[in-house]
């Protein structure tokens, strides 16, 4: 049986030289019980040439105590099971700083099962890295001789740690997303059993429908107060039976998106601009804050305009300083002029 994992760490220094010179380094890995190797089974780390990389080979034969090689016909002296390999190449200590953990330049893995026989051959290529990258150090001039900590660990997979904590962090984003989602939505549900829906907005053409609470919206809204206060002030005390309808003409093809994520900002205070999640849509900073505007929601209107700079760059400043956007808002109009004098060297027409 394989001991659980050994480790082989070694330095191999190149230069320009050597780098077209074979290299063979022997390893000898212990085999047997826990307690004590009955055999040592014999690798080597061979360093190739075309293209570059260090490939890890085994070969069919042992050590006893006699310290003779022979090939192993014995099947109970054969291993079992799946093994695997990791080879990686580092920069020499020294070369880095001591409290930053070292960059690996190469690294890849290797996992086979082993067959009752090995068959005829003496040698089976197990695991190999490519070191494309670290023959680019030598491109150019001559260079100093460069030293590698090249590092073989045999009879455990290390790819299953990374594939573990990879996973559970897969896990916690989706997990902390679905706790987000389900957040706003009791936020929401708890509002509909508090405060009831009695206020519509109806849209035209699609004749969808927005739901929302009288009380809030006045609350959040000096608009709203002034709208809803007229005719239906009268029926407070009976609010949870009332009902009015605001119809909304759809004059941009985002007006019913615009508004229900503003009346979920007016219920719960949730909005988020520029979401990582390409599964979702973020609402646009410019139709946002126009409507806020309209609204005389100062709140929302400053998280929108916060989420303005970021839709500009130096290729597009020109175009929305002389946008209806900047044209109809004095702030967003200061700010343009302001990012396109701090990027000066972007001609005004391109």
């Amino acid at each position: 049986m394989i001991l659980t994992s050994v480790n082989y760490t070694f330095t191999l220094t190149l230069n320009r030289a050597s780098l077209s010179t074979p290299i063979s380094t022997r390893l000898w890995h212990p085999q047997g019980s826990a307690s004590r190797a009955s055999h040592l089974r014999p690798w080597r780390l061979d360093w190739r040439l075309f293209p570059p990389r260090l490939v890890l080979v085994k070969e069919i034969g042992h050590l006893t105590s006699s310290q003779s090689t022979t090939q192993s016909r014995d099947a109970s002296l054969l291993d079992r099971g799946t093994v695997s390999a990791t080879i990686s190449v580092e920069h020499a200590s020294g070369t880095e700083d001591e409290l930053t953990p070292s960059k690996r330049i190469a690294c890849d893995y290797g996992t086979w099962t082993y067959d009752d026989r090995e068959g005829e051959f003496w040698a089976r290529d197990r695991c190999q890295v490519g070191c494309e990258e670290l023959c680019r150090t030598f491109e150019g001039a001559d260079p100093l001789p460069v030293s590698f900590v090249v590092t073989v660990q045999i009879g455990e997979d290390e790819r299953a740690t990374h594939l573990t904590n990879d996973r559970v962090i897969d896990e916690h984003r989706v997990m902390s997303k679905t706790i987000g989602r389900l957040r706003s939505q009791y936020r929401v549900e708890t509002r509909r059993q508090q405060d009831p829906h009695d206020v519509h907005f109806v849209f035209n053409p699609s004749d969808r429908t927005l739901y929302a609470n009288c009380k809030i919206l006045r609350s959040r809204s000096s608009y709203y107060e002034r709208v809803l206060t007229s005719g239906f002030l009268d029926q407070i005390c009976t609010i949870s039976e009332a009902m009015h309808t605001l119809r909304i003409d759809e004059d941009r093809p985002d007006t019913f998106q615009t508004f229900a994520t503003a009346l979920t900002w007016v219920h719960t205070g949730l909005i988020k601009f520029n979401s990582d999640d390409p599964s979702e849509t973020s609402p646009d900073p410019e139709s946002i804050y126009r409507l806020a505007d309209q609204l005389l929601l100062d709140d929302l209107c400053a998280q929108a305009f916060e989420a303005f700079p970021a839709s500009l760059t130096p290729s597009n400043v020109v175009r929305s300083l002389f946008s209806t956007f900047s044209c109809d808002f004095t702030p967003v109009r200061d700010f343009c002029i302001h990012f396109y004098v701090s990027h000066g060297s972007l001609k005004l027409l391109e």
